[in-house]
């Protein structure tokens, strides 16, 4: 169903819930991925005519809504090449001497990067109860083992890894929807075992209207929405995205989504203008930050990335963007990125 050009791509137009590929997701082609999003708003538009229904993923336990995913999975090989690292570098680097390839917060936003492909393959699938164009991004959280990965031109070695992208059972129902968490493993078979080297978790919200009226918990908030204080956080640093800048992050993540691209698309989803990347913007502004603020080192067992996206960033940034820095502990982080008076992005950093 999904890439009819290609029989390499066959195993896509199947309804087996459980995909074995032999290709490697960021391979694929920017005709693959236009025919990707005809599928995301083919069936954004069989939902607004009434002939999909959020109906499918629920089921009624005593008078409520339970909602049962379905067990969506996806493997698939994994390589790291140069024009990879080239990209990522080309999309994140400041003007000032950064190397980025020794910085692990980088690493867990390269990986990130490179492996949401999977997670796109998956959102692809027709059983997937997910509408790529009815639901936003709110929340990931990234985690990177240093026993297989130094740094990042070390991953250049392994040749022998699979990323595994599924979809997780638990739903937690929120004011607005439905918030469902896809899981993206790297894993790494050199020597016959398998090592888990990153894990990351997309937290998706499907807009949803339900008919029971049960208390919905409340929506995860990493920190406070009340921006005042901030005025008072000493780590403040400049940073731009300009127009044409999520282009570049694009083509490494393989999220074309017209929103980033398009101005004329943004503006129909009721956007000003285009809109960055959340992950790109977070990676562009730990650059600078890192290159004005502080020292990086690899010298790490484990780190930990949790990053929310509050509100969308506007480009271009004309007046620029702030990232507002405190730190919480010796190992541990907090980050927030402002557009004008409002807090766009917060995240937290712990390992490094």
């Amino acid at each position: 169903m999904l890439l009819f050009t290609s029989s390499l791509r066959a195993p896509l137009r199947s309804n087996n819930l459980d995909q074995q590929l032999d290709f490697l997701p960021q391979e694929l082609t920017i005709y693959e991925i236009i025919a990707t999003i005809f599928i995301f708003v083919w069936r954004q538009l069989l939902y607004i005519i009434g002939l999909r229904s959020d109906n499918s993923i629920k089921t009624t336990i005593t008078g409520d809504e339970q909602y049962i995913l379905p067990k969506l999975e996806l493997l698939a090989p994994f390589r790291i090449s140069r024009t990879d690292l080239k990209r990522f570098e080309e999309a994140v680097s400041t003007t000032e001497n950064h190397d980025l390839l020794d910085d692990p917060a980088q690493i867990c936003l390269f990986l990130s990067a490179l492996s949401e492909p999977a997670m796109l393959l998956l959102l692809s699938h027709p059983d997937c109860p997910i509408r790529p164009l009815g639901s936003v991004n709110v929340r990931n959280r990234f985690e990177l083992s240093t026993s297989a990965v130094l740094s990042c031109r070390k991953l250049l070695e392994l040749q022998t890894c699979e990323v595994h992208a599924r979809l997780l059972p638990e739903t937690r129902k929120v004011k607005r929807g439905l918030e469902i968490d896809i899981q993206v493993d790297i894993i790494d078979l050199t020597g016959g075992t398998e090592h888990k080297v990153f894990q990351q978790t997309f937290t998706m919200l499907q807009f949803m209207r339900f008919k029971t009226r049960s208390m919905a918990i409340p929506q995860v908030d990493l920190y406070t929405a009340d921006t005042a204080w901030l005025k008072d956080v000493a780590g403040t640093t400049n940073f731009q995205m300009s127009l044409v800048s999520p282009r570049a992050w694009a083509a490494i993540c393989k999220d074309y989504n017209p929103i980033h691209i398009s101005k004329l698309a943004a503006r129909l989803f009721d956007f000003p203008s285009v809109i960055a990347h959340g992950n790109h913007a977070l990676a562009i502004a730990l650059a600078s930050y890192h290159n004005t603020s502080r020292k990086h080192s690899i010298d790490f067992k484990r780190i930990t990335i949790e990053v929310q996206f509050r509100r969308p960033i506007v480009l271009p940034t004309n007046k620029g963007l702030r990232l507002k820095s405190k730190q919480d502990s010796a190992d541990a982080e907090r980050f927030w990125i402002v557009q004008g008076e409002k807090i766009c992005v917060v995240a937290s950093v712990e390992g490094l």
